[in-house]
């Protein structure tokens, strides 16, 4: 094949995987847009803003390389990119944002393989991976993180001779109270550090083992670069009497701190670099092998994948079912237990859009469960009644701290009723399709079922908080077992479509 023949190949084939990037990010613009907002506004995924162009300067470098090779249309793509389609269709559909997300990646990615061919694909797998650093994934690190970055500081303070006395994510020493808060967890650290340490790896190394060494070494780095951040703040704070490091300065010096960690990783990586200076990482190119362009393969991949492309266009509809919101949620009757006034500062993080209720009940004994009910029918945008905006405490409440996370219960330290902080049991359920379940990830699936058989896109959190005395967590568990039968009957009664529900109400 001459020059002119392959540059007019080149054209052809950028024009239509410009047309048809434009055409799938234009219908998944909404989980597009979402990934963008999300670099700009949050400091845990801000390294996403430099994906896109790291990228575009990798396929940049290998140019002369790129431009000798043949591309061509390839059909098997396709079908990884109906699959990606797929799981980015139920992830909008059961408002999971970073399945979507993620399947728009992958999608793209798919989608350059499949107009530029399997030669073309090769010389980009780098850059078409890296792109996967862009999805906004991670953020259910941050409890683990926050964990074991307060074992570490506690442990190390203790080693140093400095009396510690610790409840769950806060702990005080003769200076001061500190706490460890979602910026001090790290997570931004280790996913920034992980990023940048595969690209060295991919340009410094030629081996498969010493590329992946290093990319172990950038996982392992951050964090105990982190750990040993907050114990030294703690003991700059400690030792200087809370002059330095205890305001603003903070998180200047742990920003500091974790550059210089990254300096020197590069620089000691640098010295083990088995690449030529100048020389590109791959230079290997597969053999060019007549690639099947039968219709009876091409023709149901095509089908299948536009079907699922454009997925966003028609899943919606699943979200609607025959049922009005309703307007305001009743109060819950309850057998064996009368209403209480009650005046506690809390109540969860809930979206705007969620119809919510929050009352107190009395037990024969004299002790109280506050039941809390936050519902959402037919949400829009980005509202969603199961997921993780919806915060049973916020990490920046000093009111209210987080004691210890047990499987079926949270214990919490917050402001009582007569002016002593009280420690109080804290359980979170879901309510969809009819059932309550525990466990936010199973909820979801349930939630997209429901969804799938029609019945629209009802779903509640429902929370119960009770003070630890007095047997609080038979309490808690009794309250629970009386509870569920008529919350579940008024749930169904006001939010699924009709003909589904009983005839139970409220009160």
């Amino acid at each position: 094949m001459n020059t002119q023949t392959m540059a007019m190949n080149w054209r052809k084939s950028l024009l239509i995987l410009g047309l048809a990037l434009a055409g799938l990010l234009g219908i998944w613009r909404e989980a597009t847009f979402g990934m963008v907002g999300i670099w700009w506004r949050s400091d845990t995924f801000a390294h996403g803003l430099l994906v896109l162009p790291i990228a575009g300067w990798l396929v940049w470098r290998d140019r002369e390389r790129l431009i000798a090779l043949n591309p061509q249309r390839w059909a098997w793509p396709l079908l990884p990119l109906a699959l990606a389609a797929l799981m980015g269709g139920l992830g909008q559909l059961a408002q999971v944002d970073a399945a979507a997300q993620l399947a728009v990646v992958l999608m793209v990615q798919a989608l350059v393989l499949s107009v530029l061919g399997p030669q073309v694909g090769r010389a980009l797998a780098f850059p078409l991976l890296f792109l996967l650093f862009g999805v906004p994934i991670g953020e259910f690190m941050l409890p683990t993180m926050m964990d074991l970055t307060a074992d570490f500081t506690v442990s190390a303070l203790r080693l140093s001779g400095v009396p510690v006395y610790r409840e769950g994510l806060n702990f005080v020493i003769p200076t001061g109270h500190w706490s460890v808060v979602e910026a001090c967890s790290g997570v931004r650290y280790l996913m920034a550090s992980v990023m940048v340490g595969t690209l060295f790896a991919y340009l410094n190394f030629g081996g498969l083992r010493r590329r992946l060494l290093f990319v172990g070494v950038a996982f392992v780095v951050p964090l105990l670069a982190n750990w040993l951040r907050a114990y030294f703040i703690v003991m700059l704070g400690h030792l200087s009497n809370n002059k330095i490091a205890a305001g603003v300065d903070h998180l200047i010096y742990g920003w500091v701190f974790f550059g210089i960690v990254m300096f020197l990783m590069f620089a000691v990586g640098a010295r083990f670099s088995d690449l030529p200076p100048g020389q590109s990482p791959e230079r290997r190119i597969i053999s060019r092998g007549e690639v099947s362009r039968a219709l009876a393969l091409w023709a149901p991949l095509i089908m299948l994948s536009l079907s699922l492309v454009t997925a966003p266009l028609w899943l919606e509809r699943l979200r609607r079912a025959d049922v009005q919101a309703p307007a305001s949620l009743p109060a819950l009757t309850v057998s064996g237990w009368s209403p209480q006034e009650l005046t506690l500062p809390w109540r969860p993080k809930l979206e705007p859009a969620l119809l919510h209720r929050q009352q107190a009940l009395k037990g024969a004994d004299g002790h109280w469960v506050l039941l809390d009910v936050g519902l959402g029918v037919r949400l829009t945008g980005q509202a969603k009644a199961i997921g993780g905006q919806n915060l049973l405490l916020d990490s920046e409440d000093r009111l209210w701290r987080v004691l210890a996370r047990g499987r079926d219960h949270w214990r919490v330290l917050g402001p009582g009723l007569w002016g002593r902080d009280q420690v109080y049991l804290l359980r979170r359920l879901h309510w969809v399709d009819g059932r309550f379940i525990q466990a936010a990830e199973a909820a979801k699936l349930a939630q997209v079922w429901q969804m799938l058989k029609g019945q629209g896109d009802a779903a509640a959190q429902v929370v119960l908080l009770t003070p630890e005395e007095g047997q609080g967590a038979q309490r808690l568990q009794a309250f629970t077992e009386q509870v569920l039968a008529p919350l579940n009957g008024c749930l169904q009664a006001l939010a699924l479509p009709s003909g589904r529900h009983n005839a139970a109400r409220c009160d």
